[in-house]
């Protein structure tokens, strides 16, 4: 049985979320991460990432962590896109033309290589590059294209018919697009993507969360780092509330000066001006000393020291007393501050959105 057989069905769905994030960190120019760096990313623990990934066998390399490329090429074999996997788009309506149209599947690892319709009148058009065959020429094509992947866009009426077929053919993984169940054999692989019903619990996760207008606050968010900046508004955003974002200290003060935040996530240690020195110069301020700041640092994981007791902590990195004195000298510096709260990376968002809450409720 392979590593992959025994994997919660859970851990699958959360290692697409590791392999986007990867991407988007080599994108940047990243050449390696941590777990904890990936799991504040995500929203997420440090640990679970680790619990998914042992399901696989060992990653990463003590003392540096995670490296990016290695590690996205090994998920994307996990997940069989390491190669292009061929699939059928059955549905030739408006549904369908919007998958044939959508060029995001090639570098994800996967083509369209036919299109079918249940209705005859329709063979021989086109959906995007493909044009549309009868369904009886299903098997042979399927057969001729290796096809074990099928995405099905027809009306709910006809979607059991086109299971069965697809099934008989040869495909073993179906994502069907319609608000219908299909009744398939055992080790037939369904995903159903209903829009309607996916918009009903949206609208009911906003009228649950959604504030009045009026009851809601800005909280200013400042940290250079992208991955954070989208997580920390997430977060924000979950609590009831809205946000801008600052890049850096200086693009902070400017900020804070033009309109006023309710509350201001801080970064601790950014380029051009660090979060010290903002909140420093907030305190002097009076329009702005009465603001309540939450800093968040990643200092601890990178100094081995833990900024908020000064002692000493395991890291992922080797030693290093130069990381270490200047670990203690931040801790030394935010204990003569007074934010109303000190988060540590990666971030703990129930919590963060707990403070957040205090704050501003």
């Amino acid at each position: 049985m392979s590593h992959s057989s025994r994997a919660p069905r859970p851990t699958i769905g959360r290692l697409s979320l590791y392999l986007r994030q990867l991407e988007a960190f080599k994108a940047d120019g990243v050449e390696t991460t941590s777990s904890g760096t990936l799991a504040q990313s995500l929203g997420l623990t440090g640990a679970q990432i680790r619990r998914d990934l042992a399901h696989f066998g060992p990653f990463g390399r003590p003392g540096v962590g995670y490296e990016v490329t290695p590690l996205i090429d090994r998920l994307r074999k996990i997940l069989g896109t390491d190669r292009i996997s061929p699939a059928l788009l059955v549905g030739a309506g408006d549904f369908g033309r919007a998958v044939a149209a959508y060029q995001g599947f090639q570098p994800k690892g996967f083509e369209l290589v036919a299109a079918f319709d249940t209705d005859p009148d329709r063979a021989g058009r086109h959906v995007g590059h493909l044009p549309v065959q009868p369904m009886a020429e299903l098997p042979h094509v399927a057969s001729l294209h290796g096809a074990r992947l099928a995405i099905v866009a027809v009306p709910a009426d006809v979607a059991q018919n086109v299971a069965d077929r697809l099934v008989a053919a040869g495909v073993l993984g179906i994502l069907n697009i319609g608000p219908v169940v299909l009744d398939t054999p055992a080790g037939i692989a369904v995903r159903d993507l209903d829009l309607a019903a996916e918009l009903e619990r949206l609208n009911f996760h906003v009228k649950m969360r959604a504030p009045d207008a009026h009851d809601q606050k800005e909280v200013l968010i400042v940290d250079d780092s992208e991955a954070t900046v989208v997580f920390l508004s997430e977060v924000v955003e979950d609590t009831g509330h809205r946000f801008r974002v600052a890049r850096d200290g200086i693009e902070a003060t400017v900020a804070m000066k033009e309109r006023r935040p309710d509350l201001v996530l801080l970064d601790v240690m950014m380029p051009r001006k660090s979060g010290i020195t903002v909140f420093q110069e907030m305190k002097v301020e009076p329009d702005l000393k009465e603001i309540p700041v939450i800093m968040i640092t990643g200092a601890s994981e990178i100094t081995g020291v833990n900024i908020k007791t000064g002692e000493e902590m395991p890291t992922e990195s080797d030693g290093d007393d130069v990381a270490r004195s200047f670990g203690i000298i931040l801790h030394e510096t935010l204990a003569g501050l007074t934010p109303e709260g000190l988060i540590e990376k990666p971030i703990d968002p129930e919590l963060l959105s707990e403070r957040i809450k205090e704050l501003l409720d």
